[in-house]
């Protein structure tokens, strides 16, 4: 379906983008409507973004556009840069992702340099992992330049295809068992590893987080999170790095866990399940991103498919759920928000969970998980902001919280010529996975 994504900044965050879109009457497909002025004046920008990313001197926030491409954007997949001081925002599609015939796609990964003067994507591929055709990259992260707001493609570092442990398999190359795992790049997040910036990948399809040195490509280490001989089966999809440096912390959507990965020894280390089901073949919780306290203490986890938010506690050496927050609208009894992005305050008092399947923010109280509520289950949330279609991605900069939808308005039907980009044939999309 075509989909049209806009970046956000909530009424509760202080509206300042330009361009005001009105909502008309915006039908949501949770039943709500939008009436009137959108919160937060939106502007349009292209499909799915999927992460977003603030550089480093808080001007510029960055968001990865990883769906089928919009008309604005040639239907290529895109980077886009809000200039938080000017309002203005800014569209670089990638020409390695077009609708036609890609055998690449961008995908979650987004990350600045520590110095702000390189971006760097994840970028994914199952038709030529190895990227032996003409124009075919395979797997790897895009280093980006970046100044001044805007953003050039300067080189690739390729991540080829990865040797699995003794007795590990995966049917993903050519539908085969095969000992070689498709390092599909989630997550990026960027760590100081003995004095040099190194990036941390979580392989997706093979089960693993590599250590890759951005400048020589090198891969310096490889944690295996494989837990059976099938590969993939933990799928991890998320990580960051904690406030002293020293540890990371994986999510694993499918096996309902997070990891800790010590830095300093480069060793795997304890393992936190999240409301795991006891039935291995039950739906599991799908914990998918992270977001930490100012001081280190707690790490907060959305858990996707479970519409619920973990306060993991950290300080003192802890590794426990301290609690959960629930996600969900008053009185709401079944499941259905899916939580997909976290965004804390300054203080950490005010914790923002953005609903993907409920079109709205839940503002969550982080004081109010004390132990008394927790015996008495989930803490609720204190209120909910409405969204557009979708809302996918939040991060917060100079006080204000930022948000992009995936959908935006919302969708229409793509089984037509799609309007003409000058230079380019016409084209009618088909109903293939942009996870190529």
């Amino acid at each position: 379906m075509n989909t049209k994504a806009v970046i956000l900044i909530p009424l509760l965050a202080a509206a300042i983008c330009a361009n005001t879109i009105s909502a008309q009457d915006i039908n949501l497909p949770t039943s709500k409507q939008l009436v009137g002025e959108i919160p937060g004046h939106p502007q349009r920008i292209n499909s799915l973004p999927s992460s977003m990313a603030v550089s480093p001197d808080r001007r510029y926030v960055v968001t990865v556009n990883d769906g089928y491409g919009t008309f604005e954007s040639k239907y290529e997949q895109s980077i886009a840069v809000y200039d938080t001081q000017t309002g203005t925002l800014a569209d670089f599609p990638d020409d390695r992702t077009p609708v036609r015939e890609a055998h690449q796609s961008l995908y979650s990964g987004l990350a600045f340099s520590r110095d702000g003067s390189h971006l760097y994507a994840s970028m994914g591929s199952l038709t030529d992992p190895a990227g032996l055709h003409q124009g075919d990259t395979g797997n790897g992260i895009v280093v980006y330049s970046f100044a001044d707001g805007k953003i050039a493609p300067e080189r690739f570092i390729k991540l080829p295809l990865q040797q699995l442990a003794a007795g590990h398999k995966t049917r993903l190359v050519d539908d085969m068992d095969g000992d070689k795992g498709i390092p599909f790049p989630a997550d990026i997040a960027l760590a100081s590893l003995n004095g040099a910036d190194k990036l941390l990948v979580a392989g997706n399809l093979s089960d693993e987080v590599l250590v890759v040195d951005p400048s020589s490509g090198a891969i310096d280490h490889r944690f295996d999170l494989s837990e059976s001989n099938a590969i993939p089966g933990t799928y991890p999809i998320a990580i960051a790095v904690a406030p002293n440096g020293k540890h990371a912390f994986v999510a694993l959507w499918n096996a309902s866990e997070i990891v800790e990965l010590d830095l300093t020894k480069f060793t795997i280390g304890r393992k936190l399940e999240l409301l795991k089901p006891s039935n291995p073949i039950a739906p599991g919780t799908h914990p998918c991103t992270f977001a930490f306290s100012s001081d280190g203490g707690s790490l907060y986890v959305a858990l996707a498919n479970r519409d619920a938010v973990a306060e993991v506690a950290l300080s003192a050496g802890q590794f426990r759920v301290k609690g959960y927050f629930d996600t969900r609208l008053p009185g709401q009894s079944y499941f259905g928000a899916e939580p997909v992005a976290l965004a804390l305050n300054p203080d950490g008092r005010r914790l923002y969970a953005a609903n993907a399947a409920g079109d709205n923010i839940a503002v969550i109280d982080t004081a109010q998980l004390t132990r008394k509520s927790k015996k008495q289950g989930f803490v609720e949330p204190i209120g909910f902001v409405p969204t557009e279609w979708m809302p996918f991605s939040m991060a917060f900069s100079g006080g204000k919280l930022y948000l992009a939808t995936a959908k935006g308005h919302g969708t229409g039907p793509n089984n037509m010529p799609q309007p003409k980009v000058p230079g380019q044939p016409e084209f009618t999309r088909s109903a293939r996975s942009r996870r190529d």
